[in-house]
């Protein structure tokens, strides 16, 4: 084996050892994916792609990134005002602390305050001025 490839085989076995040794128990996230990949409608033009950049966690105070693309075409859309936001625990029929939101640039939205305050089944509600409800759902 030349002194190259030793050299990469080692720092890979390198790490991998390294990533073992990570407290998983300290990771802000519990059992869900850190990105929402689908985009969820919130008109018949307009749905939202949530980006977590903290959390989901019951143990931290949650951010999350919205971005408002156009159904069809998947272009960002101008978002600057009309959001509400807020959680809700259809199981215990309560929600939480009242989200900050944000509006960054056009399309882009900043959700922060997020506290699920207990394990379980949370729905992140979302409402654009003149639309209906709808909602991203997390098990944490």
């Amino acid at each position: 084996m030349s002194g190259n490839k030793l050299k990469n085989c080692i720092l890979m076995v390198m790490s991998f050892g390294f990533i073992g040794c990570a407290d998983a128990k300290n990771l802000p996230m519990d059992s869900v994916e850190r990105s929402q990949q689908s985009c969820l409608a919130l008109t018949e033009e307009i749905c939202a792609e949530l980006s977590w950049k903290v959390g989901p966690s019951t143990k931290v105070e949650n951010k999350a990134l919205l971005l408002f693309k156009n159904i069809k075409t998947k272009e960002i859309v101008s978002v600057t005002s009309g959001l509400q936001a807020y959680l809700w625990m259809p199981g215990m029929g309560h929600g939480s602390s009242p989200i900050r939101i944000d509006y960054l640039d056009e399309g882009v939205v900043l959700l922060s305050t997020i506290h699920f305050i207990m394990p379980g089944e949370w729905e992140l509600r979302l409402q654009l001025q003149g639309s209906d409800e709808q909602s991203f759902t997390f098990h944490l």
